[in-house]
């Protein structure tokens, strides 16, 4: 069934359970986003993952490090965009 207007879909939610994944997993489904937030990450982790990017980086190519950090930023992106995956 297709339509172009909007339709009303009466949902129950637990509340609760979706904090508690978007709290373990840092995910929200973006249709969800309005109703839970995902917890900010503290800056002492995001200093040690970029800690942990410089050492991963230290020992490729400088081809090798675009592709890495390619990939990084792709990774991010899907998952600030809602995607499973890359390819979706």
């Amino acid at each position: 069934y297709r339509t172009d207007e909007a339709l009303l879909v009466p949902v129950r939610f637990d509340l609760a359970v979706l904090r508690a994944e978007a709290a373990s997993t840092g995910v929200v489904a973006p249709l969800l986003r309005g109703l839970v937030r995902v917890p900010g990450r503290r800056a002492a982790e995001g200093a040690a993952a970029s800690g942990a990017l410089a050492r991963r980086l230290a020992g490729l190519s400088e081809a090798e490090q675009l592709d890495a950090l390619l990939e990084l930023v792709r990774t991010q992106v899907a998952a600030v965009l809602g995607h499973d995956s890359l390819d979706t």
